[in-house]
């Protein structure tokens, strides 16, 4: 998986390389899915959309209850492949 961190903007973007199947594919997003959710703290952050995005084919969405953060995790069919995308930032009103 290739990420991009931008500091500027607080911001993480990651790409998986092209999977050839759906099958092989939705492996993988559900992989990341179970691992995210194993690691981030349940009191904190929730998984507040289920519904996939434009251009996607499942998405998840993640918020944290303490400062707005989130992070998109959608799984997205292209031309003849598949990739997974995770994409995260920071919240720019964090709760105090």
């Amino acid at each position: 998986m290739e990420c991009d961190v931008n500091r500027i903007v607080s911001y993480v973007s990651c790409y998986s390389s092209l999977i050839a199947t759906r099958e092989e594919a939705g492996n993988l997003f559900t992989r990341f899915v179970d691992e995210l959710q194993s690691t981030l703290p349940p009191d904190r952050w929730r998984k507040v959309k289920e519904e996939p995005r434009i251009d996607s084919i499942q998405s998840y969405t993640y918020a944290d209850q303490e400062s707005d953060a989130h992070i998109d995790m959608d799984l997205i069919a292209l031309a003849d492949s598949y990739m997974v995308r995770i994409f995260g930032w920071t919240a720019t009103n964090p709760r105090v």
